[in-house]
């Protein structure tokens, strides 16, 4: 081959490596494009609790700075921001499973990494925070009665619940249960990525029970016969604490849930960012009409000189239910904690520590767990 047959060859073939070249460059500087509107040196939270020396596999929540849909962000975009951030993952070769994504109160998802490489990430212009997944929240504790009272006249009730959807978000749903087959229409496990949304504790049962039984027994009616249940996973098993419960109330809001309820309590961190979110997301949920009922706790008391109601519970966006029982002791202690505004007061209180009607033959919560 001659010279002046060669170099056109090699000419050609340095244009295709420079072309090669600058789609590469244009590529990577696609993620620049997309954080262009962030302050320049915008910094990520990370969560102190998060060991970033550990080398495990770790689930994390991260936080972007961009508006969720009830803040007014369109669907689509958001979907578009949060795969170019995967693919920004890809590029950057950080090893990633994708477990959930968040869109609606707040932009945000739910991943896998090594812990090692959260310092990696902190660099993501539009990265506002990045969580721990696990949770401190617990299922609202009762106790079983050893015996059973005669069920109390309670005057009629024309409302139905008919056409409504009530996400609970809690140990799961029997959906074979016979006060319930056929009104659990979906859900999702948040505990557990491969798990359905069955019951894995028997607590969800219980408040799906209380909330809606179809009334098959009378003595197992619920309050609303006629309402359909999404079941949300965020314990392991009754007695393990729960994952964070955002994406679950996210995902109420894209299943158009019109009552959430969050029979749990004791969220305990001291990290403000994070209370600062769920705020954040029970604010934009109560602004769509969306009604979030939650549960006490389980303290009772004062912990260590703070209140005895802890988040959600806690939460001015949400209406809190409290547990009486027929104990004077208890009805004395309250009243003193109250006068000496030791205790933050809910809302509303209905019988709860003994409560007869769902509590048969069992040891915990009755017909609602094991059914004859």
């Amino acid at each position: 081959m001659s010279k002046m047959q060669f170099r056109p060859k090699a000419r050609t073939l340095s244009h295709q490596i420079i072309g090669v070249l600058l789609v590469l460059c244009c590529w990577g500087m696609q993620f620049q494009a997309n954080t262009t509107m962030v302050a320049a040196f915008a910094k990520t939270d990370i969560d102190p609790r998060i060991e970033t020396n550990l080398h495990s596999k770790t689930r994390f929540l991260l936080v972007f700075r961009s508006p969720s849909v009830l803040q007014g962000a369109d669907l689509s975009d958001l979907a578009k921001q949060q795969q170019v951030f995967l693919d920004w993952l890809n590029y950057r070769n950080i090893q990633h499973e994708l477990q959930s994504t968040m869109t609606h109160t707040l932009n945000g998802l739910v991943i896998q990494l090594n812990n090692t490489d959260v310092p990696q990430i902190c660099d993501y212009p539009t990265l506002k925070m990045i969580l721990p997944y696990q949770s401190d929240l617990k299922p609202a504790r009762g106790f079983a009665l050893s015996h059973i009272y005669p069920q109390m006249e309670k005057p009629s009730n024309p409302w139905t619940g008919k056409g409504i959807r009530i996400g609970i978000v809690d140990t799961g749903i029997n959906t074979q249960h016979p006060e319930l087959i056929g009104r659990v229409v979906g859900g999702k496990n948040f505990a557990r990525p491969e798990g359905s949304f069955e019951d894995y504790g028997f607590h969800g049962t219980f408040v799906a029970g209380v909330t809606g039984g179809r009334g098959k027994d009378p003595f197992l009616k619920g309050v609303a016969p006629e309402v359909e249940f999404m079941s949300y996973v965020v314990f392991k098993d009754y007695r393990s604490p729960s994952v964070s419960i955002l994406p679950a109330l996210d995902q109420a809001v894209k299943d158009q849930c019109k009552i959430v309820l969050l029979s749990l309590g004791g969220i305990s961190t001291d990290y403000n960012p994070e209370k600062e979110l769920l705020q954040e997301s029970l604010s934009l949920m109560k602004k769509a009409d969306i009604a979030v009922i939650t549960a006490a706790g389980n303290m009772g008391m004062p912990y260590k000189n703070n209140s005895s109601i802890f988040l959600p519970g806690s939460s001015p966006e949400v209406l809190t239910v409290g547990a009486s029982d027929d104990r004077k002791w208890l009805s004395l202690e309250l009243e003193n904690l109250q006068k000496e505004k030791k205790l933050l007061q809910a809302q509303l209180a209905t019988p709860g520590l003994a409560f007869p009607s769902n509590l048969r033959d069992s040891f915990f919560f009755g017909s609602w767990i094991w059914h004859e």
